[in-house]
């Protein structure tokens, strides 16, 4: 009994550390400064996203994350409104700020503004099979 309870301690000590999130649910913990793959494509919204702040994918430099990386109560106060995404793809390196769920995407996916997806991603490409981002925090 006591053993069990040791290894349970020490479990939840290791989880703590390294961010590894603990739970029934989806959420994952935020893989901050790990490469990720995956699809890159672009989408439209004029409106208030999750971080409470205005979004118009138009005319800014924005990203949309898995829904399953959102892991506050209170989405305005999710870890991931103050974070960036490094995104490299053909050797064009971009840094847009999280603004935006996308509850279409596979875990590795991005969803960008068009208007940064451009800067990296030629007019006649709608989507990309393999790109890389990470998340970072910027230095304030």
């Amino acid at each position: 009994m006591r053993a069990s309870r040791r290894w349970k301690t020490m479990i939840c000590g290791v989880a703590a550390v390294t961010g590894i999130a603990l739970g029934t649910g989806t959420a994952h913990a935020v893989p901050i400064g790990q490469t990720i793959t995956g699809k890159l494509d672009f989408y439209e919204k004029i409106g208030k996203g999750p971080c409470g702040t205005w979004i118009n994918t138009g005319a800014g430099d924005l990203a949309a994350v898995n829904a399953s990386l959102w892991t506050a109560a209170d989405s305005t106060k999710d870890e991931l409104c103050g974070l960036k995404v490094t995104v490299t793809y053909n050797g064009t390196i971009i840094d847009v700020w999280v603004r935006d769920k996308c509850t279409s995407c596979g875990p590795n996916d991005l969803v960008l503004s068009e208007n940064a997806f451009r800067k990296i991603v030629p007019w006649g490409t709608d989507k990309v099979d393999k790109v890389e981002w990470e998340f970072f925090r910027p230095q304030q």
